[in-house]
C-alpha cells in the first residue's frame, strides 16, 4: 500500500504544481468522472469477478478504495491536461502513455500492491488503450457546448 499511497502524494504535487492547460472545471469533472469509472470497474472485476486484489491479503479495505478513487484519476487528469489536439500527436502521445501504464502496473504487481487471481498484464493494456480515447472524446465533449 506504501507504493499506491505514495504514488497518489507524487502526483498530487505533480496536479497542484503542473502548468494548467485545462480550466480547474475540466479537471474536477474529469477527476470524478474517472474516479466514479475507476471505483466502479475496480469493485466489479476486483470484488464482484475477483480477478485481482489490492495488496496482499484479500480482505477489502477502505484505504483501498480512497487509493483507488484517487490514483487512476489522477493520472488521468495528468494525462487530459497535457493531451495534444492533433490527431498525429495525439497517437504518439496516447500510445507511450500506454506503455508507461503497463510499466507502472508491473511494478505495481512487483511490489505486491496489485495481485492478479485471473487478470493480466494484457488485459489491463486493453483497457489502457479504451480509457486514454475516452479522455480525449470526454475532454472534446466538455468543450462542444459552450453555453
Amino acid at each position: 500500500m506504501n507504493f499506491a499511497i505514495g504514488s497518489v502524494i507524487i502526483l498530487i504535487l505533480v496536479v497542484i504544481w503542473m502548468p494548467k492547460r485545462l480550466s480547474i472545471q475540466k479537471l474536477y469533472v474529469t477527476f470524478g468522472v474517472l474516479s466514479a469509472i475507476s471505483l466502479f470497474t475496480d469493485i466489479a472485476i476486483g470484488v464482484v469477478y475477483d480477478l485481482f486484489d489490492y495488496s496482499a491479503t484479500p480482505q477489502i479495505e477502505l484505504a483501498e478504495h480512497i487509493v483507488d478513487a484517487s490514483l487512476s484519476p489522477l493520472f488521468g487528469i495528468v494525462f487530459a491536461n497535457f493531451m495534444p489536439r492533433r490527431t498525429k500527436a495525439f497517437i504518439v502521445y496516447w500510445l507511450a502513455w500506454v506503455v508507461f501504464s503497463i510499466a507502472y502496473e508491473w511494478v505495481a504487481v512487483q511490489v505486491a500492491f496489485l495481485n492478479y487471481k485471473g487478470w493480466s498484464l494484457f488485459d489491463s493494456s486493453l483497457i489502457y488503450l479504451a480509457i486514454y480515447w475516452f479522455i480525449r472524446w470526454h475532454i472534446f465533449f466538455l468543450e462542444k457546448d459552450k453555453g
